[in-house]
């Protein structure tokens, strides 16, 4: 109790948040998502969207409270020399292939090549599957190459995909 007692006098409450470091990861506020380091981009989401837990390599996750639309924003290295798009859907697939911790009955409707991000080399998957056994979820997912990284939007609702669509083409890759 001790420890305990001097653990709890030690904390300081005065602390200032470095603003400029939670940017370089991403920070998010009011409906939009920063992010300065590589790769740098800025994203606007529902402001009724509410930040989540996050998962291992995710650096935004949010959603409405109800549960259906969330989605995700996470950042993976792409190896260089290799073909773009074939390496695009390797992280698509094992996206898919993650869901299985959390949901069953996965199936892929759709994964293809997509061009809406300029000069950006992009790639769509579009996914079928259960949460928990239960509750029949549509998951699409861009990845989109920059600066030798991929930007993985995911994004899961119980409707149809084009709300987390119309998100994702928020996104400003030249901020």
């Amino acid at each position: 109790m001790e420890n305990l007692t001097a653990m709890v006098k030690s904390l300081r409450l005065d602390v200032e948040v470095d603003e400029g470091a939670l940017r370089a990861r991403g920070f998010a506020k009011d409906g939009k998502f920063v992010r300065t380091d590589s790769p740098a981009f800025t994203l606007e989401y529902p402001k009724e969207f509410r930040n989540r837990v996050l998962q291992s390599n995710q650096i935004f996750r949010a959603g409405i409270p109800q549960g259906s639309p969330s989605m995700s924003i996470a950042i993976s290295w792409i190896p260089a020399g290799e073909d773009i798009n074939k390496q695009l859907k390797v992280l698509a697939e094992g996206y898919a292939n993650s869901l299985k911790s959390v949901g069953s009955d996965i199936k892929i409707i759709s994964q293809n090549p997509i061009n809406i991000y300029k000069q950006f080399d992009a790639y769509q998957i579009q996914i079928v599957w259960r949460y928990q056994g239960q509750i029949t979820l549509t998951t699409v997912v861009h990845i989109i190459a920059k600066e030798d990284k991929a930007i993985l939007l995911a994004g899961h609702t119980v409707y149809d995909i084009d709300e987390l669509t119309d998100i994702f083409k928020t996104i400003n890759l030249n901020p």
